[in-house]
């Protein structure tokens, strides 16, 4: 399945995924979160997806529990069915970065 598609399903379905991200800071590695929205940013045009991290390679130090991961960087995305989704409460529905959604949690 595109990379996109499950990205989308996740989010529609309010499922958690697992995911190895490659991470400019050096904490790369598998991670699980709540994906919530899906879109290209509005001025760089890169496809990112906001996500609620759970847990994974960056657990250590100063993490930001909700920020957007570039698809471009993602790899070996899952769906877990059984996992518990985590909706942040930091997650802005109609924040101006979501123009370009593709999918958001309502």
């Amino acid at each position: 399945m595109e990379l996109h598609t499950l990205l989308e399903k996740a989010i529609d379905l309010e499922r958690p995924i697992r995911y190895k991200y490659e991470s400019n800071d050096g904490s790369d590695g598998e991670r699980v979160g709540s994906p919530h929205a899906l879109y290209a940013h509005p001025t760089t045009r890169k496809v990112a997806c906001d996500i609620h991290q759970h847990s994974g390679a960056s657990d250590t130090g100063n993490v930001v529990p909700f920020k957007p991961f570039l698809l471009e960087k993602m790899s070996a995305v899952e769906i877990i069915e059984e996992g518990e989704f985590k909706r942040s409460e930091l997650y802005e529905f109609d924040a101006p970065r979501y123009v370009n959604a593709v999918a958001k949690l309502p």
